[in-house]
């Protein structure tokens, strides 16, 4: 089995509150989890990880005005200190896999990503492809690349999926976030009223698109929010579920949806063709 991992910047960050702290404990099972499931598994199961950074990233660009382009000394200050706060984050991961003995590799998309105007136009999978052969699991990040004409530009963790679903065709993509999975509304502004959507397939997306939220409005995000992680997502999953759900310290939703391909209380999108 092949399976992509989102490791959600609002779930393993204090996204929500804007704040440069990482949820270490959220990080740790997390990996535990992906540890376990792998002990379990008969097969030859394969991971990809991909880090959203949460304010790492979204707080650093808005901070230092590098949304639209990186031109100025004082924007390129800015852009040294967001990279290495965006990695900071994957390399905590790849840490944490270490010291649980999970094999896991950093891959830095600066290095292997260019963008024109902020669309995508590169994308080297060598380096996944190295660290799979290897037994390892190659860890990315939302992150700033090189840009033709801005300088450099925001590739989000997001970008990463749609790129790496495109090239690896997933058997499985699981979506760890601070909620349980897609709302009709923010369920952290309206607990009460809030309701889960189960399933989104081609009769309910346009509904979905339309009318729901996930997560917190309050918090820096220059990706699209959840809209845009619905539409990105959807035109490149295939007919691979993905499984959008709550991750955090107090269970171990990662591992039955690598074990079992299934989570309750989530939400599963299933855009079969």
């Amino acid at each position: 089995m092949k399976c992509l991992i989102k490791l959600g910047g609002a779930a393993i960050t204090a996204k929500s509150e804007n704040s440069f702290n990482l949820d270490t404990e959220t990080i740790a099972i997390a990996v535990s989890n992906i540890r376990d499931a792998l002990r379990q598994r008969s097969d030859n199961t394969q991971i990809i990880v991909v880090c959203g950074v949460g304010p790492f990233g979204h707080t650093n660009v808005v901070r230092h005005n590098l949304r639209h382009g990186v031109k100025t000394p004082e924007q390129l200050a800015g852009l040294k200190e967001t990279l290495a706060a965006c990695r900071s984050v994957a390399q905590h991961v790849v840490d944490a896999a270490c010291t649980l003995d999970v094999s896991a590799v950093l891959v830095s998309g600066e290095f292997i990503a260019k963008q024109a105007n902020g669309a995508i136009t590169h994308f080297d999978t060598l380096p996944f492809e190295n660290a799979l052969a290897a037994n390892k699991i190659p860890v990315i990040y939302g992150t700033m690349v090189p840009d033709s004409v801005l300088g450099h530009s925001v590739m989000s963790g997001d970008e990463s999926i749609a790129q790496l679903a495109t090239w690896w065709r997933p058997d499985l993509i699981l979506l760890g976030s601070n909620v349980d999975g897609i709302y009709t509304q923010d369920p952290i502004a309206h607990p009460d009223s809030a309701e889960l959507i189960p399933r989104i397939d081609g009769s309910n997306l346009a509904h979905v698109l339309d009318n729901s939220l996930s997560g917190s409005s309050a918090a820096v995000d220059v990706t699209g929010g959840m809209k845009g992680k619905i539409e990105k997502l959807v035109d490149t999953v295939g007919d691979a579920p993905a499984i959008v759900f709550r991750l955090d310290s107090c269970s171990n939703r990662l591992f039955d949806g690598l074990v079992r391909g299934h989570i309750e209380g989530s939400t599963l999108i299933q855009m079969t063709r």
